[in-house]
């Protein structure tokens, strides 16, 4: 399948941002914190440009799927697991193929021991066997990184890596610029908007259909992003 693909948090307000990316012709937007489009006004060129699937409790910040409205998006609720806060699995199709993607924000929860990525693990742990092992992607905010595995005893960062690996499912940057995970060169999100405080959370994971094609990855700069969010906008390329 043929797309490009955007992946952000964007820190409320998407409905204020997301005119920048007009210009970039994303066929596919997967947007952590954002508003719900059927409850809050957006710009009406977005909304005649993308289909969209939304989730979450708060009106004012969810998690959005828009698909550019000539290709057919479709909520799969026999992916969804209800106990867990956020994952959104929808299939995209297209003229040039089609793919199913989880879109993930990894929040709270109701359980402190099962916080952030531990939603993922939850959920990975009830639908794993579900999941397919083609054409599938996992992008989102995961809110995790190898470097806090000691701060729980299972279902962590390097727990979830492992789960998805053993589907051929692998980080797509990761892949493609040979880094381990907990050893970033590139982050994703800057604490408090500070410059020194970097990390690497938010992910594109693909199966490995997906990730022998060809590809480009790339992470957005602080420079150009950071007054619009702590998250930086990840990009994703399938030709």
């Amino acid at each position: 399948m043929k797309a490009k693909i955007l992946i952000w948090n964007c820190n409320k307000s998407f409905r204020t941002k997301c005119s920048r990316f007009n210009k970039d012709n994303y066929d596919i937007l997967i947007v952590s914190e954002c508003e719900n489009p059927r409850e809050v006004v957006f710009p009406k060129n977005l909304l005649e440009k993308y289909s969209w699937k939304w989730i979450g409790k708060n009106k004012n910040s969810g998690l959005c799927v828009f698909v550019r409205i000539d290709w057919k998006l479709r909520e799969l609720e026999k992916y969804r697991y209800h106990g867990v806060s956020y994952i959104l699995p929808v299939k995209v199709t297209a003229p040039s193929g089609a793919i199913t993607i989880f879109a993930v924000w990894a929040c709270r929860g109701n359980h402190h021991e099962y916080r952030y990525i531990g939603q993922v693990w939850l959920y990975l742990k009830r639908m794993f066997a579900k999941i397919p092992t083609k054409g599938v992607l996992l992008a989102g905010d995961f809110n995790s990184n190898k470097i806090w595995d000691n701060k729980r005893e299972n279902g962590n960062h390097s727990d979830v890596i492992r789960k998805l690996q053993s589907k051929g499912i692998e980080s797509v940057y990761h892949i493609s610029q040979n880094e381990s995970h907990g050893s970033e060169t590139s982050n994703t999100l800057f604490m408090y908007r500070k410059k020194e405080k970097g990390y690497h959370i938010d992910y594109c994971f693909a199966s490995e259909d997906v990730i022998k094609n060809k590809m480009e990855f790339n992470i957005g700069k602080y420079q150009r992003w950071i007054k619009h969010s702590d998250h930086m906008p990840l990009t994703f390329k399938m030709y």
